[in-house]
């Protein structure tokens, strides 16, 4: 599977985020130091990717009691953010001030209504549209967003957003994102109660997902909502051969704490 800078830098994300949640601090900030090499690596400094980096090693110095070195990075990170947000008032139209609106969508959603969260997003995909050398981030954006609105409980809006980030995203090499965005059209399509269109998706991820580097976890989590998806839809057979692939993999994971990411 490709792995834009977008990409990797995600997964070195939602790595940290995954640790962080199972309260395994100590390999958290280990993990939030190799995000902030990703990002710094892929984007430079002036970056929002690298400010969230910056936070995330921040909070987890704190956590680990290490309260002078976590203010550090926290001054350093609220400096870059101001930086950039003066450079995107310059530059309202570019690429950049689309990337601080989805930093914005996403790290501020606790505090913003669901309107200005929406219009953030909103905003960076307007921006990105335009910028045609962009693709790749838009089709990220909209995965995100839809995940948003997945998460309201706004099924038809985020089937609506995922489709439209799959016809964004496909190309003859899959990436990270599309893949996400046809689970997220499956995913949205399953809680409308549509199972058998939300199979043909399945089915579109499959030939992505088969057979390339997907961790044990996720690809246990992606076999068992598949077989969900093909039990409900009266594909009983089928339905099987999916369970027993993710059963296969059960000496790997611990199927407790799972779930495939779609945004």
């Amino acid at each position: 599977m490709r792995l834009s800078p977008h990409d990797a830098f995600a997964q070195a994300h939602e790595h940290f985020e995954a640790l962080w949640l199972a309260r395994k601090f100590d390999d958290a900030l280990i993990a939030a130091r190799q995000a902030q090499s990703v990002a710094l690596s892929a984007f430079g400094a002036a970056h929002p990717n690298y400010v969230r980096s910056l936070f995330d090693v921040g909070v987890a110095m704190q956590r680990a009691g290490q309260e002078a070195e976590a203010k550090a990075y926290a001054q350093k990170a609220n400096a870059l953010l101001d930086s950039l947000r003066i450079e995107a008032e310059h530059h309202a139209d570019s690429i950049a001030a689309a990337e601080l609106d989805l930093f914005d969508a996403e790290r501020l959603a606790p505090f913003h209504s669901p309107q200005e969260t929406n219009a953030l997003f909103g905003r960076a995909a307007a921006i990105l549209r335009g910028h045609p050398d962009a693709v790749d981030l838009l089709g990220e954006t909209l995965v995100r967003w839809a995940g948003w609105r997945l998460a309201q409980g706004e099924l038809q809006e985020a089937e609506r957003l995922y489709r439209a980030a799959h016809d964004t995203l496909r190309s003859a090499t899959a990436s990270l994102w599309d893949l996400r965005a046809v689970l997220g059209t499956a995913h949205a399509l399953v809680e409308q109660g549509r199972h058998s269109e939300a199979a043909t998706f399945f089915q579109t991820a499959d030939r992505h997902a088969f057979g390339n580097a997907l961790p044990p976890q996720a690809l246990y989590a992606f076999w068992s909502a598949y077989a969900d998806c093909l039990e409900k839809s009266g594909q009983n057979e089928q339905a099987n051969e999916r369970r027993r692939r993710a059963e296969a993999l059960l000496p790997k994971v611990n199927p407790a704490n799972l779930q495939f990411r779609t945004g």
